[in-house]
């Protein structure tokens, strides 16, 4: 039976199991990842890994949870940003969450199959929670927009379709190839000329 760990240890041990995910996350992908290579790096058997995560599902969603939590702090501040355009307002809002997306290690090197296998061991109550997690958020960003008269054609669970499916387009920037930047911003600037109330 795993020994107890005092609070300090337990904390200690925590940040060792995601440092260790991450790094290895964006050098080989979550599916050559195993529960024993994570235990061995904090330096805790495999039977004491399951002491601070139900799985090694849930220990990655732990990790890209406190990314999106960053990504979301970075996208309040760009919703903030005045431009006197309001297409081009929704435009580099658009173009900027895909940067800070795409700037971010952990999520730029998450690979299509990465994705698919969380998606797959995910339970449809996790999966909903995240979902309307997403549509208060995206909400929050309406409503910022909306107190300074920037009237947007959509609800905030569409608008959050939208940005799902613009950070998903990241997946497939090799089935693109050359042409991704240029299919990318020409999807952006189609849906800020159609969302946009003028």
């Amino acid at each position: 039976m795993p020994r107890g760990f005092s609070e300090a240890e337990r904390a200690a041990i925590r940040s060792k199991l995601l440092a260790h995910a991450e790094a290895q996350l964006i050098v080989v992908g979550l599916h050559k990842i195993s529960v024993d290579e994570l235990a061995q790096a904090a330096h805790i058997s495999k039977g004491a890994f399951y002491q601070f995560f139900a799985s090694k599902n849930e220990l990655f969603v732990t990790l890209f949870g406190e990314a999106e939590r960053e990504l979301r702090e970075k996208m309040r501040k760009s919703a903030m940003q005045v431009r006197p355009d309001p297409r081009e307002q929704v435009r580099a809002f658009f173009h900027e969450s895909l940067a800070i997306y795409r700037g971010s290690p952990l999520l730029r090197n998450f690979k299509r199959r990465d994705f698919e296998m969380l998606l797959h061991e995910a339970s449809s109550t996790q999966v909903a929670q995240a979902m309307g997690e997403d549509e208060a958020f995206y909400g929050e960003i309406l409503e910022i927009w909306a107190r300074r008269g920037l009237k947007i054609a959509c609800s905030p669970a569409q608008f959050s379709g939208l940005m799902h499916s613009i950070f998903v387009s990241t997946l497939y920037v090799a089935d693109f190839g050359a042409a991704y930047e240029s299919v990318i911003a020409l999807m952006i600037s189609a849906l800020a000329d159609k969302l946009v109330e003028m």
